[in-house]
């Protein structure tokens, strides 16, 4: 196998490194409690973990579309890092809602162990189309994101990452709202 392009690389352990937490995360998480909704109006630590991968499968698929043009790109000349590319619009930071647009909203038929199966099959669809497109001038590659604007292929692998830190953050909340009931806070349907 070959080494994937540095901004590339850098984008795959960041990804994992969410992954794992992610998972954590899930790990900490009772069997029974999986599927509670802690507060009207809010979702589940199934239904969170459904959210991410039906965003992921959907950011696979358009990054495959984007990947598509990839072989008509020159090769990448850019090696610094693209891991503050998303900073300016505070991903991680939970104080900040963000609502989740109808598309991505979870159906709630799914039980959490069926959406971990899918979140690793399609994070293995994603690290192959990495690989295949690694050495590209991924930059130039840019799609719409539905409540950010254009975002170049290597923004949306870091939006990826950040959304699930994100959403990792959101099941913490959500233990600790099932564990104190007293603490329901804010409306955890927010992205």
């Amino acid at each position: 196998m070959s080494e994937l392009h540095p901004r590339l690389a850098e984008l795959r352990v960041e990804l994992e490194r969410t992954r794992t937490a992610l998972l954590e995360t899930i790990a900490a998480v009772p069997a029974d409690a999986a599927a509670t909704v802690p507060a009207p109006g809010t979702w589940s630590v199934a239904e969170i973990v459904e959210h991410l991968q039906i965003v992921e499968d959907g950011i696979g698929r358009r990054l495959g579309q984007l990947a598509k043009q990839a072989e008509l790109l020159g090769a990448e000349t850019e090696s610094t890092s693209v891991l503050g590319a998303l900073d300016r619009f505070s991903l991680r930071v939970r104080s900040r809602a963000i609502k989740a647009p109808a598309g991505v909203t979870p159906t709630g038929v799914r039980t959490l162990s069926e959406s971990i199966a899918a979140l690793g099959i399609s994070r293995a669809r994603l690290l192959e189309l990495l690989r295949r497109v690694s050495g590209r001038a991924l930059s130039e590659l840019k799609a719409p994101h539905p409540l950010i604007g254009p975002l170049d292929f290597y923004q949306w692998l870091l939006f990826l990452a950040q959304h699930e830190e994100r959403h990792a953050a959101q099941i913490r909340e959500t233990l600790s709202r099932l564990s104190d009931p007293a603490s329901a806070g804010r409306d955890n349907t927010t992205l």
